[in-house]
C-alpha cells in the first residue's frame, strides 16, 4: 500500500499546527489530535474522509509508528486497517474512525466472545448500533491482530470509517517487544506539556531545514526522541 512521505517542510507544518490544540487521546507512546481540513487539501489527500495525526513521543513512539506503518504497507489491502496516508519522522496522519466504544476491553478467542462483548448485546435490539456485515468485520480485524501482531486487549481499539466499514485504527503495538514500546512521558505530553513538545521537535526540524537536509538521521532521532522523553517525564 502506498503511504505519502512528508518532506520536513510538510511535517513542520503539521506539527505546528498542533500549538494550543486540544488532544483527542493517547496512547503508550503516542498522542493524538485532529488534523485541520486546509493542511490536508496541501497535502493532497483524498478530501472525502477526515484525519487524525498521531504524534510519537519518545523512542517508543518511533517504534510504534515503524509497526503500524510496516504492518499497514504489507496488509492494508486485506480491508482490516485504517488508511495511514502519510508519514513523517515524527508523526503519523490516519484516516479518522468512529471509534467503537460499546466494546468491552478485553481479549476474545472467537466471533460469538467478541459479539457477547459488546456492552449492549443483551439489550431486546441485540445491538443494532451494526449490522451483521459490520458485526463480522469487527471480528476479522480483531482477529486479524490477534495473528499477526498478538493476543492483547489493544486489539479491541476499532471504529467504523466514514463509507462504514470496521477497521483497526490502532496496531502499532506489540506485546511481545513491550518494553521497547512505551514511553515515559506520552500523558503529560497529551495534558499538560504538548506545547512546549512540539516546539523542541520543530525547532530540530529548523535546524535540519536551514543546512539543507532532507532528512534527520535515524540515530540523531533516536536519541533526541529518547531524551526528550526523559525530559518530559520530569518537566
Amino acid at each position: 500500500m502506498t503511504i505519502k512521505h512528508l518532506s520536513l517542510a510538510e511535517e513542520r507544518e503539521v506539527i505546528l499546527s498542533l500549538r494550543g490544540a486540544d488532544s483527542l487521546g493517547h496512547g503508550s507512546s503516542r498522542v493524538t489530535y485532529d488534523l485541520n481540513p486546509a493542511i490536508a487539501a496541501r497535502l493532497d489527500l483524498d478530501m472525502s474522509r477526515d484525519y487524525v495525526i498521531k504524534l510519537a513521543v519518545g523512542r517508543g513512539g518511533l517504534n510504534q509508528m515503524a509497526l503500524e506503518s510496516n504492518t499497514f504497507y504489507h496488509y492494508g489491502e486485506s480491508g482490516h486497517l485504517a488508511t495511514i496516508a502519510a508519514m513523517g519522522q515524527f508523526c503519523e496522519i490516519m484516516e479518522k474512525v468512529s471509534v467503537i466504544d460499546d466494546l468491552a476491553w478485553d481479549t476474545y478467542e472467537d466471533f460469538d466472545a467478541l459479539i457477547c462483548g459488546l456492552n449492549d448485546y443483551d439489550d431486546e435490539d441485540t445491538n443494532d448500533n451494526y449490522t451483521d456485515v459490520q458485526k463480522y468485520e469487527i471480528w476479522e480485524a480483531h482477529d486479524f491482530l490477534n495473528d499477526h501482531i498478538g493476543c492483547t486487549a489493544d486489539n479491541c481499539q476499532l471504529g467504523i470509517t466514514v463509507d462504514g466499514h470496521a477497521v483497526a485504527y490502532d496496531y502499532g503495538f506489540d506485546p511481545n517487544t513491550e518494553e521497547d514500546q512505551l514511553s515515559r512521558s506520552s500523558d503529560r505530553v497529551a495534558c499538560d506539556t504538548g506545547d512546549y513538545y512540539i516546539g523542541r521537535i520543530a525547532q530540530v526540524i529548523d535546524e535540519s531545514l536551514a543546512n539543507g537536509e532532507e532528512s534527520i538521521g535515524e540515530d540523531f532521532l533516536a536519541e533526541f526522541m529518547e531524551n526528550i522523553d526523559e525530559e518530559m517525564s520530569e518537566y
